[in-house]
């Protein structure tokens, strides 16, 4: 014993552990002490320990579990925060005690959290630290979880409500819409989903206007706005605004783009699901809105109206993402009409593909997407849910508004019908085929055996026809590249139709410089793409590669056709 204290009047820890160790038993009640303090010591030497609890507590905040955002919403989630939290507390007194003081650490409070008591843990220790309140993902009792947070509201940095969908069947609809009235004056992100829209016999919306306190009286100071599911029922002044999204929101046009007025500061634009009965209530105002720092706008699932109201009011000088959905089309403007910023955007890209670039035809669905990865430039224009004829044409005539203007820098690949199993045939009605016929850049061609009416096409294919214009024309007439799954009882019809484009290509060659249409390309390469089960005869294959030539046909078995 006296080595022990002479040991530690030297404060020599290592003699003492190694003193204790030998001399006593395991779990000695007469060593614990010796050994508590001798090892608190020796911790104190590690190199770790030696740094300042200002940087131990930055290295403790990256070594945590990152938020997720899940869903369209992006609901804010972070269920293991507080537990990992606990745990490095666990591995010694001074990094429990450097946590524990560590305000920042603890302030996010989530409905994740296992029990009341680790939430009431987490609230005591974040001290007045500016809070994350989120539902996250709904372990504790929503009812449980509001009236614990809503006391501290008003020091809530980020607040995200995303409750479910029975949120009205039981309760929660209340509850929230009472957080969301509380002060909160420091609110710089703030995400909500509401209720399903409720509407009337005659399919129209009804609007039900809810408090909230920030976008009544701070909205200013709002960085981040989300909403879903809510209407809007504010003329708020959103200037320091860099990121808005809206989804199923009761807005109507000019309260949109009065908004986006005030949002100079604005970077990214999301729209969904606004639907004309909401939206179209007035028109939309003459005057143009400047973002001057707006590089993101994504809008879906509206109609092409809608989208030009929006996008011709809009001047984004900066524009570097722009992706365009529409779920019906009803007579949309030229796309060069609306203004140059979007236009030019797809020229920049464009400009930089040495490829063609794809667009996809099926039978609801019509789209293309193209990017710049080293500019960080991007461009996605889809029809999607496009259930009627009329509004299928609408679309196709859409894009070739775009492109034709566009031919002196790119060309385009266009595939017809889908290649997966569960979609639906695609139907080429003379009334499709004329707008795609006028695309004067496809130089590559693909029919999926999924296309019905095929025959119309390649009628067209053959022989100059009348353009929508009423001018004569021949249907792609820089088309060098064409892959065609082979379709039962349409072998004829193909060679057919190759033996036409090429008897018609001879014929004009010589004279086309007159009054008549510019003569097509010649095929660089055929390829013919056997169907599922189906076999060509080997007297149409011998005729076609003839027709072509050798070197350019192709053949091959569906399996090893790839799009």
């Amino acid at each position: 014993m006296q080595a022990i204290v002479l040991a530690a009047t030297m404060e020599d820890v290592y003699t003492i552990i190694g003193i204790v160790q030998a001399r006593f038993p395991d779990n000695d009640p007469a060593a614990a002490p010796f050994l508590a303090t001798a090892r608190t010591k020796r911790n104190s030497f590690v190199p770790a320990q030696t740094l300042p609890p200002e940087l131990l507590t930055d290295i403790f905040r990256r070594a945590l579990p990152e938020p997720i955002f899940e869903g369209f919403d992006e609901a804010i989630s972070n269920p293991h925060l507080l537990k990992t939290l606990i745990d490095f507390s666990l591995v010694c007194q001074q990094w429990k005690a450097i946590i524990d003081d560590a305000a920042s650490l603890w302030a996010f409070l989530s409905a994740d959290s296992a029990s009341p008591s680790t939430l009431e843990h987490a609230i005591e220790k974040s001290q007045s630290a500016p809070l994350v309140i989120t539902t996250g993902k709904r372990q504790l009792d929503i009812g449980v979880f509001l009236n614990m947070v809503t006391p501290h509201i008003h020091r809530c940095r980020v607040l995200c409500c995303m409750p479910n969908r029975q949120w009205r069947e039981n309760g929660e609809q209340q509850a929230i819409e009472q957080l969301l009235q509380q002060p909160a004056p420091i609110l710089e992100e703030l995400r909500v989903a509401g209720g399903a829209c409720l509407v009337d016999s005659n399919g129209r919306y009804i609007r039900q206007p809810i408090q909230i306190w920030a976008l009544e009286n701070f909205a200013a100071s709002l960085r981040v706005l989300r909403l879903v599911s809510v209407d809007w029922s504010w003329t708020p002044v959103l200037s320091n605004l860099q990121d808005l999204q809206l989804s199923l929101v009761a807005i109507s046009i000019t309260e949109l783009i009065d908004c986006l007025a005030t949002t100079t500061q604005l970077r990214s634009l999301h729209l969904s699901n606004l639907r004309d009965q909401v939206i179209a209530q007035q028109p939309a105002p003459s005057q143009s809105v400047t973002l001057p720092f707006l590089h993101q706008i994504y809008i879906e699932d509206v109609s092409t109206p809608f989208i030009s109201l929006i996008i011709s009011n809009l001047v984004p000088p900066s524009l570097k993402r722009l992706t365009l959905s529409t779920d019906s089309c009803n007579s949309p403007p030229p796309f060069t009409d609306i203004t140059p910023y979007y236009h030019d955007l797809v020229r920049s890209i464009a400009s930089t593909k040495t490829e063609p670039i794809c667009i996809y035809i099926e039978e609801y669905r019509q789209w293309f997407a193209i990017s710049d990865v080293d500019n960080d430039l991007e461009v996605v224009i889809r029809g999607a849910g496009l259930r009627t004829l009329q509004a299928r044409t609408n679309f196709a005539r859409w894009l070739a508004g775009i492109w034709n203007p566009l031919s002196s820098v790119a060309t385009v690949a266009l595939f017809l019908g889908s290649r997966a199993s569960d979609s639906r045939d695609l139907s080429l009605d003379r009334e499709l085929i004329l707008p795609l016929m006028s695309i004067s850049n496809v130089e590559r061609l693909q029919i999926q055996e999924n296309v019905e009416k095929v025959q119309l096409l390649y009628r067209r294919l053959s022989y100059p026809v009348l353009s929508e214009g009423g001018t004569k024309c021949w249907l792609f007439p820089k088309l060098t590249n064409l892959e065609i799954f082979g379709q039962a009882g349409m072998e004829l019809e193909l060679v057919r139709m190759v033996e036409g484009r090429y008897d018609a290509l001879r014929t004009a060659a010589g004279g086309a410089a007159g009054n008549g249409p510019e003569p097509p390309a010649m095929l660089e390469q055929f390829k013919l793409c056997r169907g599922r089960n189906l076999y060509y005869s080997p007297t149409t294959v011998d005729r076609l590669r003839r027709i072509v030539g050798d070197g350019k046909f192709v053949e091959v078995h569906d399996l090893e056709a790839k799009r």
